[in-house]
């Protein structure tokens, strides 16, 4: 057999495997859906790449922990009012979402396998600093969400400030870390990094949040790291 009958037979293997991954990626996306975990990890797992642009490249986990820091933040006012602000609608499928809000500008899943995190973000822009809404889902429903401001100024902090403090508690000021809370028991929780603002939202009854601040509750008196056995919130 010569050089170049190999040659052949090594570029049909080739392109006989490439269009088999091929099929086989249109088939988990036909199936599961273009922003399924299952569809997400296949194409990464075949192209080394994913399908879709990051909302972020840290650690999923460092996000999640958010929540208990919230709870937990020695800078916390409680008000009086009942928060009413787009996006506070928890339990909203991840399907529902996309039927209102269209394709995502990013998406990004935890790529652990013991449970099913998914992050879908939308660009915006406020107080002229590049802003993404950030709408966190387990098992594609709904739990949590942020506002994250890159690219900021010395006055973003000021400005998003006066906005949390207008809008939901009149003594607010700045930190670079606090919490205010509502008489429902939501809970907007601000983040000043030095490189980003956050400003994370969720409801501490929500079946999702109350499982994470359980875990997180009862690893750290059993003086195990917050998140160890996270995979017991599927139960």
């Amino acid at each position: 057999m010569n050089f170049t009958v190999i040659g052949i037979i090594a570029a049909v293997l080739v392109i006989t495997i490439g269009f088999r991954k091929i099929i086989n990626l249109f088939i988990y996306r036909l199936i599961f859906g273009e922003y399924s975990r299952r569809y997400i990890l296949k194409f990464k797992q075949y192209t080394r790449k994913k399908p879709h642009p990051y909302c972020f490249k840290d650690d999923f986990y460092y996000h999640i922990l958010s929540i208990q820091k919230a709870v937990s933040c020695p800078k916390h006012y409680q008000s009086n009012k009942v928060f009413d602000f787009d996006d506070l609608t928890f339990g909203t499928t991840l399907k529902e979402t996309l039927k209102e809000r269209g394709k995502p500008d990013c998406f990004t899943v935890s790529e652990e396998k013991e449970v099913d995190f998914g992050v879908m973000g939308y660009k915006s822009r406020m107080f002229h600093s590049n802003e993404k809404t950030l709408l966190y889902h387990f098992n594609h429903e709904y739990f949590m969400g942020e506002y994250v401001f890159s690219s900021i100024t010395e006055e973003t902090a000021k400005l998003v400030v006066e906005m949390l403090k207008e809008k939901f508690h009149p003594d607010v000021e700045y930190c670079k870390n606090f919490t205010i809370v509502d008489r429902a028991g939501t809970y907007v929780y601000f983040t000043d990094t030095g490189f980003y603002l956050s400003v994370k939202f969720f409801n501490k009854d929500f079946s999702t949040i109350k499982k994470i601040l359980d875990l997180t509750k009862e690893n750290t008196n059993n003086g195990l790291t917050p998140l160890s056995n996270i995979k017991r919130i599927n139960n």
